[in-house]
């Protein structure tokens, strides 16, 4: 159902889209025992909300909303060399920032690009250049990470703007292994520190990394 993280203080994710079930309420019951005080609400098909129904029931339980999980899945990518597909993720993240700010959350956590399909054919272990028993193997990342890198940059500032003006924090989330971009968390750090002179100025961009921990880039 979730998994509990550490923002500053102990908090878990929880489905929104079983708000209208018991189970919500048991899941919300069980994490104020465990202690956490947040939550994260994950938001993969966005639905109709019954938000004050929603704030009681957490307030009930002795929680509230620190962030958002944006909407995620094969259409939505923010470092696609298809346009029409990263502009509309980005138009979609904003309003998952309305779902944050609603909710009283602060953050907002999104991919930086879409898993990479079964279909594609490409192998996590080959992605990079590499040598096994002398035999040299050109790797599939290089070309990828060349094309998508000034692309979520883009997304990035777009994005570093929106939140600025909303009181928004996105944080972008790496993900080993099976994403298009952004699975090296030293990198996508970097990208996010160096990537454009708007960055530097606002305080809306951050990184989750996998480990669960938010570093904020606001320098």
């Amino acid at each position: 159902m979730g998994w509990v993280y550490v923002m500053a203080q102990l908090s878990a994710s929880i489905s929104l889209e079983t708000t209208d079930s018991p189970v919500f309420d048991q899941y919300l019951s069980l994490y104020g025992r465990l202690g956490c005080q947040g939550l994260q609400g994950i938001w993969r098909n966005p639905i109709e909300l019954d938000l004050k129904n929603v704030l009681q029931r957490v307030a009930r339980a002795g929680l509230s909303f620190d962030s958002v999980h944006g909407t995620f899945g094969d259409d939505f990518d923010v470092s696609t060399p298809d346009e029409s597909i990263r502009l509309q993720t980005i138009l979609t993240h904003e309003q998952d920032a309305e779902l944050a700010a609603a909710l009283g959350g602060a953050l907002v956590v999104i991919h930086p690009a879409c898993v990479i399909p079964k279909t594609a054919g490409l192998e996590w272990a080959s992605r990079y250049d590499r040598s096994v028993e002398g035999v040299a193997t050109k790797g599939w990342g290089a070309a990828v990470d060349q094309l998508r890198a000034p692309l979520l940059i883009d997304s990035i500032e777009k994005l570093a703007a929106i939140g600025e003006e909303m009181g928004i924090i996105f944080a972008i989330e790496n993900i080993p292994g099976y994403l298009w971009y952004g699975n090296n968390a030293p990198n996508l750090a970097t990208m996010i520190r160096i990537s454009s002179p708007v960055i530097p100025k606002v305080s809306s961009i951050g990184m989750l990394c996998e480990m669960s921990s938010v570093m904020p880039m606001t320098i």
